[in-house]
């Protein structure tokens, strides 16, 4: 089966990154990887999902500006609302 729902994603964050303000990235998510980013605050408070069940957790990925925008939508093919209805219900379990 195929999809365009991934490139359909895509090309709207494209444009988002082109047209608007999207904010910077959350600080928890910026490179900890050096001496003294401790101290400016980057990477402090993350949380690695990987150490999660389902690995999975709550976790701010994009900047304010734009954290409530959505931009993969399942399409409606039985895959994708396969993965449509797990995710939600990893998020509900959470």
């Amino acid at each position: 089966m195929k999809s365009d729902s991934v490139i359909n994603a895509i090309d709207k964050a494209l444009y988002d990154l082109d047209n608007i303000n999207v904010g910077d990235i959350p600080i928890h998510l910026k490179d900890a990887h050096y001496a003294g980013a401790k101290n400016l605050g980057r990477g402090v408070d993350y949380k690695y999902p990987h150490d999660y069940q389902n690995n999975y957790i709550k976790q701010q990925y994009l900047p304010d500006e734009i954290k409530h925008k959505k931009y993969y939508i399942p399409g409606k093919n039985k895959n994708e609302i396969a993965f449509d209805n797990y995710w939600e219900n990893i998020k509900k379990n959470k």
